[in-house]
């Protein structure tokens, strides 16, 4: 879906799950460490959180709170595991080298592994198809058969049912 009209506008956040703006939060935070080269801080973090609340109309409500805390979870789960995100990133896009791959689509990409690794109760088909339409809404369509090409690659490595979450 794009979005090139101005009375086109993007669904209100209402309409979206909490998990969804949570994923978009997390990109979108990943995606500004990568460009300005910063790391991971919660002063960082609450920065970046005073200026995503406006686009996506976060107040302090329940729904807000339910947002950032996935969002929290994702980034806490990219850091800790970024050198094995990297990993998996680099052995199964075998013919792209990193540089290659833009700074949206990998932020996306280290968002949606980190999910399919950590998150057991997540189905690795849904991280996929978020992760397929967050590139739709950020980058561009070519990209969305990049990312979902390698986050299938990735989701054939799990022990796990694809289609379900695992209880914890």
């Amino acid at each position: 879906m794009s979005y090139d009209n101005e009375t086109e506008k993007r669904p209100t956040p209402e309409r979206l799950h909490n998990k969804r703006v949570g994923r978009e939060l997390a990109m979108q935070y990943l995606f500004q460490c990568s460009i300005t080269g910063e790391k991971f801080s919660a002063a960082a973090w609450n920065t970046f959180l005073e200026q995503a609340s406006e686009e996506h109309n976060l107040g302090t409500n329940r729904y807000a709170r339910k947002c950032r805390e996935y969002a929290e979870k994702l980034i806490a789960a990219c850091v800790q595991d970024s050198q094995r995100i990297e990993e998996t990133i680099k052995n199964v896009a075998r013919n792209w080298s990193p540089e290659r791959i833009s700074a949206v689509d990998h932020a996306t990409l280290k968002v949606a592994i980190a999910e399919m690794l950590n998150f057991p109760d997540v189905p690795p088909v849904v991280s996929i198809d978020e992760a397929v339409a967050i590139t739709r809404d950020y980058s561009d369509e070519r990209a969305c058969d990049f990312v979902n090409g390698i986050l299938n690659a990735v989701k054939s490595t799990l022990n796990r049912p694809e289609r379900e979450g695992v209880k914890a």
